[in-house]
């Protein structure tokens, strides 16, 4: 079924620091809607696996920790994470990827960045791809969101 998809603000970029306080203040995730949430999922049908193209640009590099974190830490667990990055930061990519330790995480090797945005979408294992740049974080509920949406118009 096709249909228009409700705007969803799940991802903010940290360089905009006073958007993001605003719009964090007025969705506080508390842990009792995280719990609820959580309680939510297990009546979902749909529950697709969604592979995240998440694109590192040599500028953005510092932001990768908080990228990852942000999406490890998703309510809905079902995805994976596919990097995209240039050769001259892949020693910086691999000590911030082994810190984190997630094995959801898919590491592609370096190539010309539209080859690599083939390769990380022909090497993910979801149903969806979404693609990201280093510097968003996700909110903790954005995949959830998602997902529910998904199930609320199937």
């Amino acid at each position: 079924t096709l249909f228009e998809p409700e705007p969803l603000e799940i991802a903010v970029t940290y360089s905009d620091t006073a958007a993001y306080n605003m719009w964090s203040s007025e969705h506080q995730l508390t842990d009792d809607v995280e719990l609820e949430m959580r309680n939510e999922l297990s009546s979902f049908l749909i529950q697709p696996k969604i592979s995240i193209v998440l694109l590192i640009a040599d500028r953005h590099i510092q932001h990768l920790g908080k990228t990852l974190l942000s999406m490890t830490e998703q309510i809905y667990e079902n995805f994976d994470v596919c990097l995209v990055y240039s050769e001259s930061i892949k020693e910086q990519v691999f000590r911030i990827v082994s810190d984190i330790s997630d094995s959801r995480i898919i590491i592609n090797s370096e190539l010309e960045q539209a080859e690599l945005l083939n390769r990380a979408s022909l090497s993910s294992t979801g149903e969806f791809l979404a693609f990201v740049n280093c510097g968003c974080a996700l909110t903790k509920d954005a995949l959830f969101r998602a997902i529910k949406l998904l199930n609320r118009e199937s």
